[in-house]
């Protein structure tokens, strides 16, 4: 999930940081876009691409790709698909904001030594971004471990999550003291990478400034 948003995001997110393009507006708007619609509407969105006679599956057997329809949702892989597409922007936004406060001209200086962009990535941008990265990464995981509407509806409540376990124990196995303890847990664990990812995001500051 994580790792996911991040390949994703940080080529997504360089693009936006150095583009001069008047374009650049409505390019952040179709970022934030998934943020701006229901999360119920957003999932059920996914079902004419990603079920079995949906447009996915549809190109698969027409190109000849695929013999039978492909499972790509109410299992793991929906799950990853719903969440990776409400929690990119989270992972876009903060290492954009990053990549704009390294300077440009320390990557012209790089490549004017003699590094190629390969070297310039993983010896200048990548250091230098890497706060960013990591605060990106523990908001991304804060809330997808908390998730609960995607999980249900793009898994069709077959995947287990920790959100969808507790509210098992609550409406099902009326377990109501291992939910609350579940859910205590759960709420610990994503206070104290919220906090750190707070921490990591003035680090990242400072070190820009």
């Amino acid at each position: 999930m994580v790792i996911s948003c991040l390949v994703i995001g940080y080529p997504v997110s360089y693009f936006l940081a150095r583009t001069q393009s008047r374009w650049r507006g409505f390019l952040l708007f179709l970022v934030v876009a998934p943020l701006l619609v229901s999360a119920v509407v957003r999932n059920i969105g996914w079902f004419p691409i990603l079920s079995n006679s949906g447009l996915v599956n549809w190109l698969l057997l027409k190109f000849g790709l695929v013999s039978q329809p492909v499972p790509l949702i109410s299992n793991f892989t929906g799950v990853v698909i719903g969440l990776v597409h409400a929690l990119l922007p989270f992972m876009i936004l903060t290492l954009t904001t990053v990549i704009q406060r390294i300077e440009p001209e320390l990557e012209e200086a790089s490549a004017s030594l003699g590094a190629g962009p390969v070297r310039t990535f993983f010896e200048v941008m990548l250091p230098l971004s890497l706060p960013g990265m990591i605060g990106g990464s523990l908001l991304v995981f804060t809330m997808a471990i908390a998730a609960y509407t995607t999980p249900v509806i793009m898994g069709g409540n077959r995947v287990l999550v920790m959100a969808t376990f507790i509210g098992q124990q609550f409406r099902t196995v009326l377990d109501y003291a291992l939910g609350a303890t579940a859910a205590a847990v759960l709420m610990l664990l994503a206070g104290l990478l919220t906090l750190l990812a707070v921490r990591l995001g003035v680090q990242r500051t400072d070190v820009a400034r």
